[in-house]
């Protein structure tokens, strides 16, 4: 029993500070505090390390340093790659892992026949570990939106995954990896945005900002979206 009870305080603590350190680079990304994410990525364990960086390479084409976005990136896949290898069961690195994949193809589109295919596979991986995960269906449906039609993309099918991430949200909020809720409002939004539903892409930027009132690519987005 004593056994038990010591097992289920270390597995509650290492949950919290999970998510201590996920809220912590949520708050630096928002703040555009690059030093922040540097920190936690140098002193964590390999998926807080990943999204770390993850998030870093973001800030990075926001400022249009685009040599130091992609670097960042492929810290994130190299971290994430190393993950699954051990662990091909972790929706979490699957998910952000395909995340990636595309994200580079955004930044080097010559990358699309390597990593297009990779990137689809690691989020369906994902899917079908965990058919709950938010975050493996909030990809899914930015993989829709960006994806050019002639290749398979698609706004409608893209609100699609969009609208079942958020359902999803709404039981994630105590998990150990809970992000991205606020993000799957934006990408939903720019999806009816696409499509000239101007009211609904309004709502959705909205509800963004109540979620994470920090959130500047919603505030810029709600502002411009007329």
């Amino acid at each position: 029993m004593k056994s038990l009870l010591v097992l289920s305080l270390f597995l509650s603590t290492s949950v919290m500070a999970n998510q201590a350190d996920i809220n912590t680079i949520e708050t630096a990304y928002q703040q555009f505090n690059g030093k922040a994410l540097i920190e936690v990525a140098s002193k964590n364990e390999p998926y807080i390390k990943a999204f770390a960086h993850y998030r870093l390479s973001l800030i990075n084409n926001i400022h249009a340093k685009k040599a130091d976005a992609i670097t960042s990136l492929n810290l994130t896949i190299k971290e994430l790659e190393s993950i699954v290898e051990v662990n091909k069961e972790n929706d979490e690195a699957w998910a952000l892992l395909g995340q990636s994949y595309g994200l580079m193809i955004s930044y080097n589109p010559t990358l699309a026949m390597t990593y297009g295919q990779k990137s689809f596979d690691a989020i369906e991986q994902a899917i079908q570990i965990d058919p709950t995960n938010p975050r493996a269906m909030l990809f899914k449906g930015i993989i829709s939106f960006n994806t050019p039609e002639n290749y398979g993309g698609d706004k409608l099918e893209a609100i699609t995954a969009l609208n079942t991430a958020i359902e999803l949200f709404n039981d994630d909020r105590y998990s150990e990896h809970y992000w991205g809720e606020a993000e799957a409002y934006v990408w939903r939004g720019l999806s009816f945005q696409a499509l000239h539903n101007i009211e609904e892409a309004n709502a959705d930027f909205t509800k963004a900002l109540e979620i994470e009132p920090h959130l500047e690519w919603a505030k810029f987005l709600l502002k411009n979206n007329t």
